[in-house]
C-alpha cells in the first residue's frame, strides 16, 4: 500500500511538473490575427450630387442600367417637362404641334447613338474628346437643347457617364457658386494662377458620383460638367484594358512605317558615304 501511495504521488508530481512547460509552450504561440472585414461602401441613391439638382430634366437618370432602360426613362423625362406647357396651352392644335416637336426631339436623341469601333467621328475633336475608347464597347447619345448639349455615355451597354456642355451661366466662377449652393464646397479646386484667383476646375465626390466642373478651354466656349457613375467605373476600366490588350503587336506594315517615320537615334551624316561604299562592294571594286 505504501509503494502504491508513493507511485501515485510520483505520477502526480510528473503531471504537475509538466503542466507549466506545456502551458508555456502554448503561451508562446501568438494567436492568428484576424483581418478586419472590408467595409462595403454602397452608392447613395438618390445621390446628393444628382444632376437633376442642376436641371430637373436629368433627375435620377438610370445610371448603371441598360441602354433600353435609359431610353425609356429619358422619354418619361421629356414628357414630364412638356406637361406644364401643355396644361398652359388651351388650343388643341397647338398642343399637338408641341407634342410632335417633343417626339421629334426625343427620336433625334435616340437615333444619335454612335458606337466607337474605330471609325472617324466628329467627337474625336470636340468637347468630349478623350472621354471614350474605340473597340471597348463604348458609345454615346447626344441631346442638344438651347445653347447647351448633354452627352450620355455607355459602356458594355450600360449608362455610366453624363457630360453637360453648358452656357447657362455668364462665367465659370458664377457656375461654381451655383454648384456650391447645390452640392456644397468642392472636394478639390484648381486655379490657373499662383495667386489662386482664377478657378479652372472643381471636383465633388461621394460614393455614387464624381462630378467635375471645367472652365471653357481652347475653341470651346461652354463650361463642362461631368457626372461619372463610380460603381460602374471598374467594369469600364476592365473593358478598356481588354480592348487595349486585344490590339496585339503591330503588324509588318506598321513596323515598316515606324522605321520610316521614327527619328534617328544617332548621327546619320555619313549616310551618303555608306551608300556609295555598298555600291562599290556590289560591283567588286
Amino acid at each position: 500500500m505504501k509503494w502504491t501511495t508513493l507511485l501515485l504521488a510520483f505520477l502526480l508530481a510528473l503531471v504537475a511538473g509538466g503542466a507549466p512547460a506545456d502551458a508555456k509552450g502554448k503561451k508562446g504561440k501568438k494567436p492568428a490575427k484576424e483581418e478586419p472585414a472590408p467595409v462595403e461602401v454602397k452608392p447613395v441613391w438618390p445621390s446628393p450630387l444628382d444632376p437633376g439638382l442642376l436641371d430637373p430634366m436629368f433627375k435620377e437618370l438610370p445610371f448603371g442600367k441598360e441602354r433600353s432602360v435609359f431610353v425609356t426613362s429619358l422619354q418619361i423625362h421629356f414628357e414630364e417637362q412638356l406637361k406644364p406647357v401643355l396644361r398652359a396651352t388651351l388650343d388643341a392644335r397647338e398642343r399637338d404641334v408641341l407634342k410632335g416637336k417633343m417626339d421629334k426631339a426625343f427620336l433625334d436623341v435616340e437615333n444619335s447613338y454612335v458606337e466607337f469601333v474605330g471609325q472617324k467621328t466628329g467627337y474625336a475633336v470636340s468637347v468630349v474628346e478623350g472621354e471614350f475608347r474605340d473597340n471597348a464597347g463604348e458609345g454615346l447619345m447626344k441631346y442638344p437643347y438651347g445653347d447647351d448639349t448633354a452627352y450620355f455615355f455607355f459602356s458594355g451597354g450600360a449608362f455610366w457617364k453624363m457630360i453637360l456642355c453648358t452656357q447657362q451661366t455668364p462665367d465659370f466662377p458664377s457656375l461654381l457658386v451655383k454648384l456650391a449652393t447645390l452640392y456644397g464646397d468642392p472636394k478639390t479646386l484648381v486655379h490657373s494662377d499662383k495667386e489662386k484667383t482664377i478657378p479652372v476646375e472643381a471636383t465633388w465626390e461621394d460614393t455614387t458620383f464624381r462630378v467635375v466642373a471645367s472652365a471653357p478651354k481652347g475653341i470651346f466656349v461652354c463650361s463642362r460638367l461631368s457626372w461619372t457613375y463610380l460603381p460602374q467605373l471598374p467594369a469600364v476600366e476592365q473593358l478598356r484594358t481588354a480592348a487595349a490588350a486585344s490590339q496585339g503587336k503591330p503588324n509588318e506594315a506598321d513596323q515598316i512605317l515606324l522605321q520610316v517615320t521614327q527619328e534617328p537615334e544617332k548621327d546619320e551624316s555619313d549616310v551618303l558615304d555608306r551608300i556609295l561604299k555598298k555600291k562599290k562592294e556590289q560591283k567588286g571594286e
